[in-house]
């Protein structure tokens, strides 16, 4: 057999009798005993184990402090307070790098940052 985890699981029908419970059956150098008209048992073939390891943690990727160990969720998960800083208080959207950002991606409207003319001068309003 490939070395790996796997699964028994065996049941009796009407013809076998309950003196069946109770026997072993030998799986590599493991004997399992049978102890019910059905039983499920894990085994590893090779070295290793079936057994899983639970890691709490925050397992949501979008958070700051997300876990990517983590495999059982512990409701730890930080979020940025503002929706356009990033974990580190840093602005997303600033694609001039002059501070002020926008999450124009998620925006319905747009709004009006700041206008400069040809000549560099900075406007507050357009006027028509």
């Amino acid at each position: 057999m490939t070395e790996g985890c796997y699964n028994l699981f065996m049941f009796t029908d009407c013809s076998i009798t309950e003196e069946w419970v109770g026997n072993t059956i030998p799986i590599g150098d493991f004997y399992y005993a049978l102890d019910g008209e059905q039983s499920s048992v894990d085994f590893y073939i090779g070295n290793g184990s079936c057994t899983t390891l639970i890691l709490e943690g925050c397992t949501d990727s979008l958070a700051c402090n997300w876990a990517l160990e983590a495999n059982l969720d512990d409701n730890s998960c930080i979020y940025s307070l503002e929706e356009y800083l990033d974990c580190l208080g840093e602005c997303m959207y600033d694609v001039d790098e002059d501070g002020i950002g926008v999450n124009e991606i998620e925006a319905k409207e747009s709004n009006l940052l700041k206008m400069i003319d040809v000549l560099g001068r900075e406007y507050i309003e357009h006027q028509k």
